[in-house]
């Protein structure tokens, strides 16, 4: 993401929502690398390293989810440009990380 100047304005209505769509993105992410470790969790011998997989996974969407700037509509259009197949990947039954 980008540093956006202190005094760039706030973005319009529709910039708004373009932003909470990214935001969206993000939750199905995370939400997703939780259900990953939950069915991880519940094997018999859970793999450490698709636990610490799914852990790293969540984090970085979360810190991403965070740097984004809603002012910063280049950085936003990028997100859903990236995430947004993923995550219809993910809805229509794929098993896509977006790693």
């Amino acid at each position: 993401m980008t540093d956006v100047p202190p005094d760039k304005p706030w973005p319009s209505l529709q910039e708004g929502v373009r932003y909470e769509v990214a935001q969206d993105l993000f939750g199905h992410l995370i939400g997703q690398c939780s259900a990953k470790l939950a069915e991880e969790r519940h094997k018999e011998t859970p793999d450490p390293a698709e636990l610490q997989r799914w852990t790293s996974q969540a984090t970085q969407y979360a810190a991403e989810r965070a740097a984004l700037d809603p002012r910063d509509q280049e950085a936003v259009e990028a997100v859903i440009a990236k995430y947004g197949p993923v995550v219809r990947g993910l809805r229509s039954g794929g098993d896509n990380s977006g790693s």
